[in-house]
């Protein structure tokens, strides 16, 4: 889990520098696994073990001040797509229960940005996906 870019007790800034810090001026640290579909048990494995993982780190991480918690976002319509964002659209967006519609990147930044600013949002998953799951491929 280590690839996933999660920190666990042994990246955590001990120092006393840090203990020095209020606990509130340290930081968060957000990770963002994602939903995933049957058929892909490789992938589906590395992010449920990230959000797995959310509540532990924010306990192993509380004593240096450092909050931890995990956005999990469904299908997010970005400038990455490109063109293809319509072809996403036109396929996911009527799947999602409501809104009726992918997600986008301001909805996205509204959820993320409280995660990192409000001290008591500590170990949680928040799935960001309109009640959208994957099927089946």
């Amino acid at each position: 889990m280590a690839s996933a870019g999660s920190p666990d007790r042994s990246s955590a800034p001990a120092s006393s520098a840090a203990a020095s810090f209020a606990p509130e001026a340290l930081s968060a640290v957000i990770e963002n696994p994602s939903i995933s579909r049957i058929g892909r048990l490789p992938y589906a494995a590395a992010k449920g073990g990230v959000s797995a993982m959310t509540l532990v780190a924010a306990r192993d991480l509380s004593p240096v001040g450092i909050r931890v918690a995990s956005v999990t976002p469904g299908t997010v319509l970005t400038p990455a797509y490109g063109k293809a964002g319509d072809r996403l659209e036109a396929r996911w967006g009527p799947q999602a229960p409501h809104p009726r519609r992918t997600g986008r990147p301001e909805e996205y930044a509204a959820l993320v940005q409280p995660l990192g600013e409000n001290d008591c949002l500590n170990g949680e998953v928040v799935c960001l996906a309109g009640a959208l799951r994957l099927p089946p491929k």
